[in-house]
């Protein structure tokens, strides 16, 4: 019911961009794993010209986040503040298409930054 829905939505697109767009959206929802074992919500940060996008995003606890460096700069992605560092998530170096991921267990306001611009790359991740 919810295809047809879609595709009435869509009469314009062809078949192959429909398949494209339901698979994105999917993927963006969701993390399939093995048989017997939890499906885990996901959702993506861009690193472009030196910001986090979104710089604040709210998920459920539970999601996955992954950080996507679409920069030819290197950066990191570290918790807690320039001035306030926290030892809970450390990515390394990221280089232009490098990508890290962490999983939200906890609701909580996490605060994170990148090492490298400190000063212009803030970001806070908000878990419901």
């Amino acid at each position: 019911m919810f295809l047809l829905l879609v595709i009435l939505s869509y009469p314009q697109i062809t078949a192959r961009e429909f398949n494209t767009e339901v698979m994105l959206a999917i993927n963006k929802s969701f993390s399939i794993k093995d048989e017997g074992q939890q499906i885990q919500p996901e959702d993506s940060i861009r690193i472009h010209n030196l910001a986090f996008l979104p710089k604040v995003k709210v998920v459920k606890a539970g999601t996955k986040i992954t950080w996507i460096n679409q920069d030819t700069a290197m950066h990191t992605v570290h918790s807690g503040t320039p001035k306030k560092p926290i030892d809970l998530m450390a990515s390394g170096n990221l280089g232009k298409g490098d990508t890290f991921s962490y999983l939200f267990k906890e609701k909580g306001t996490y605060q994170y930054y990148c090492t490298t611009h400190p000063t212009v790359m803030q970001g806070t991740i908000i878990v419901k």
